[in-house]
């Protein structure tokens, strides 16, 4: 069951029966996907990217990434 109103940060109180279904989805998507953790652990690997010279090891350091982000999700 959808509830009336949602309480969003910065925003405030959202009815949801004033919002389409295709606009809620994606509110509701950006909601619970933003994850400041994944954020930070991002940030550091673009550091830590940047900083390579060796182009094999850009790839696999970023595919580790990727597969840890994937698995854990």
């Amino acid at each position: 069951m959808i509830p009336p109103s949602i309480s969003v940060p910065f925003i405030g109180e959202i009815r949801t029966a004033d919002l389409s279904l295709p606009l809620l989805t994606v509110l509701l998507g950006a909601l619970d996907g933003f994850n400041p953790c994944a954020m930070w652990v991002l940030v550091f690997l673009i550091g830590l990217l940047l900083g390579m010279q060796d182009r094999f090891r850009m790839w696999v350091l970023g595919t580790a990434f990727i597969a840890g982000s994937a698995r854990v999700s």
